[in-house]
């Protein structure tokens, strides 16, 4: 897998992928205008799907709407298995449910061969006493423990948030999953968001401002962790999936 995800990067390198210019695999797409740079601001993960996939092919699995949506969608004619943070419910924070959801989607992608397409935007995972009791930690670490093992394929976006262990759970960094895993330029990375990390510390609003204000050079910070392979404008990202998918 290492050696498939470096063949792919150095690949990547050295074809034009972002949806400008002469070579480009396909025209921009308009993703900007479904997604709030501002990681307050709720949007419809529904509305951003349907600008990165095939038109019409993005269909959720039948199952209680959580911090985490699962599905199926294509690129370019290509199946891929979907996971997906919904930041309308909670936040986007990785639930029992959703973690539960996810890892029977992994399990579906091995059975059927499928790439697997991971888009998050999450604070991190749920929290509190209703979050325990519910099993979220034991769902969280199978998800964890089923995307580390996974075979097929898997391509990773970073739209705003990768907070907590996120990273982990989802098998961004080096030596995770992913052939690729791109971040768009308003990506924020940390233990906690600025603003709860605020909140815990009981900071002045002035300090809050800078603590937040520093988090918007996280996708510089990503690549230089090697948490993401590139840092891509958001309406490049179909044609960075569809690049990774024809590479891999």
């Amino acid at each position: 897998m290492l050696f498939r995800s470096a063949h792919v990067r150095e690949r990547l390198g050295a074809v034009a992928v972002d949806g400008t210019g002469a070579g480009s695999r396909l025209d921009p797409v308009d993703v900007r205008s479904v997604l709030p740079a501002d990681p307050d601001r709720e949007y419809d993960l529904d509305a951003v799907m349907a600008a990165i996939v095939d038109p019409g092919s993005w269909s959720r699995d039948d199952a209680p709407r959580s911090g985490l949506a699962t599905g199926t969608a294509r690129i370019g004619g290509v199946t891929l298995s979907v996971i997906g943070s919904d930041a309308a419910v909670g936040d986007g924070r990785i639930d029992g449910a959703g973690a539960s959801a996810a890892r029977e989607r992994v399990a579906h992608a091995e059975t059927a061969g499928e790439p697997l397409l991971f888009i998050i935007d999450s604070p991190g995972p749920a929290l509190g006493v209703e979050a325990e009791s519910a099993g979220t930690l034991r769902a969280i670490v199978e998800l964890a423990r089923a995307v580390r093992a996974t075979q097929v394929p898997v391509i990773t976006v970073v739209l705003r948030r990768a907070h907590g262990d996120v990273p982990t759970i989802l098998g961004l960094g080096a030596g995770g999953p992913s052939v690729l895993s791109v971040g768009t330029p308003t990506l924020r990375l940390g233990p906690l968001p600025a603003e709860t990390a605020s909140e815990a510390v009981g900071i002045t609003a002035d300090v809050a401002a800078l603590v937040a204000h520093t988090e918007f050079g996280g996708a510089i910070d990503a690549a230089d962790r090697l948490v993401v392979d590139r840092v891509v404008d958001p309406d490049a990202l179909r044609g960075e999936v569809l690049a990774a998918l024809r590479l891999a």
